[in-house]
């Protein structure tokens, strides 16, 4: 995995957090509402269901919170893993681009606002703050 991939999991797992949140919040109300007849639809006899209508979105929103928790646990060890990343390069300034970029979720001209430098200059130390990563190997066992 490259040192940017690898930084980049916080931020890809907020934002799998939100999407599953926001989906959840959608199967929960789904599951409030009553579906109305529809009289213009074919009829079909064949596999109807004895199941009340809002069942499956009761499921499915049960489903995403057991997902949802697991997600919500892991997070914070992949953030202050990533942190300790970072914290572990010796040059200030690398560390502050990486951590504004990757942590704080900062955009460039932000960035370069902050540490009173142009952008381009942030560019060189975010490429030389990445050369400086070192990336954790898992071992699955």
């Amino acid at each position: 995995m490259k040192a940017q991939d690898y930084l980049s999991q916080v931020y890809h797992l907020e934002e799998k957090i939100k999407k599953l949140k926001l989906d959840i919040e959608e199967y929960k109300r789904l599951a409030t509402e009553l579906p109305g007849s529809d009289y213009d639809s074919v009829k079909v006899d064949c596999t109807r269901t004895n199941d009340a209508p809002f069942k499956k979105w009761i499921i499915k929103a049960a489903d995403l919170e057991i997902d949802l928790k697991a997600l919500e646990e892991k997070y914070p060890i992949l953030k202050n893993e990533v942190i300790a990343t970072i914290d572990s390069i010796q040059d200030s300034d690398l560390k502050r681009v990486l951590f504004y970029r990757y942590i704080d979720r900062m955009s460039w001209n932000q960035i370069a606002d902050k540490v009173c430098v142009s952008v381009p200059t942030i560019f060189r130390y975010h490429k030389n703050g990445l050369k400086k990563i070192k990336v954790p190997v898992k071992i699955d066992s």
